[in-house]
């Protein structure tokens, strides 16, 4: 959130990060923890989470669970 918020992408692409800070810049993109207040006026929302490895070798993706229980009932 901070690198977003700060115009700077976490990604590193080629150009990324130029239009990252034109989009803040433009008020056209931020993070946010509060999904609840930002989804009902986004175009486009991401959830950006991490998806550490499980005991079995596949991805963990009890964060991205959390964030969906959190779901479309709190967004409308």
């Amino acid at each position: 959130m901070e690198a977003i918020d700060s115009g700077r992408s976490a990604i590193k692409e080629p150009d990324l990060d130029g239009m990252v800070s034109a989009m803040v810049a433009n008020g056209k993109l931020r993070a946010t923890q509060d999904g609840a207040s930002a989804v009902p006026t986004a175009d486009i929302s991401l959830i950006c989470v991490g998806t550490p490895s499980a005991a079995d070798g596949g991805q963990n993706l009890s964060y991205l669970r959390n964030v969906a229980v959190d779901g479309p009932e709190n967004f409308s």
